[in-house]
């Protein structure tokens, strides 16, 4: 669920440094609390995880013809 807008702009209000444009900042904030930009984000680390898992493996497995 994408915040709303109005605590968007509370947040940036309460911020002691504003290195972006507020503009910049809502865009930012709403793609990444959007059901969008949430399942982006599960998919990439979910893509991660799979790509450790598998590296893991293919160690085990060479550890594992190495000893035999």
């Amino acid at each position: 669920m994408t915040m709303p807008l109005q605590e968007i702009h509370q947040v940036y209000n309460a911020l002691k440094i504003k290195d972006m444009p507020r503009e910049a900042f809502v865009k930012q904030v709403q793609d990444l609390t959007s059901q969008s930009g949430v399942q982006r984000d599960l998919g990439v680390i979910m893509g991660r995880k799979r790509a450790e898992a598998r590296n893991k493996m293919n160690i085990d497995r060479a550890i594992e013809n190495g000893r035999g």
